[in-house]
């Protein structure tokens, strides 16, 4: 099992709304992932936190377990929200009217 794999099981434990949470912050944040994580909840941060994503940095925040893994943890929860949203039914007939 390589890393992605690995990380992918990790973040699918999380469950859909928290991993989209982290879509949102690796993805569409204009801060860089390490900055990003200030934007989380205290409840988003522990479930992070005893997942293994996230450690203390100092008294005020956190930071990534393994920033040299940031590559990995964005492939793993695009891999897992790809696979946990069904497109809409219709969606080739919305295509084809465009």
């Amino acid at each position: 099992m390589d890393e992605v794999e690995f990380l992918t099981g990790l973040v699918s434990e999380l469950g859909i709304s928290l991993v989209a949470r982290l879509d949102e912050l690796l993805f569409e944040s204009p801060r860089r992932p390490a900055e990003a994580l200030a934007d989380l909840s205290s409840l988003e941060c522990d479930a992070l936190y005893f997942a293994g994503l996230i450690k203390p940095v100092d008294v005020s925040g956190y930071g990534w377990s393994v920033p040299g893994a940031i590559q990995d943890i964005k492939e793993a929860v695009a891999n897992y929200v790809a696979r946990s949203l069904d497109p809409p039914g219709d969606l080739a007939e919305a295509y084809e009217v465009l």
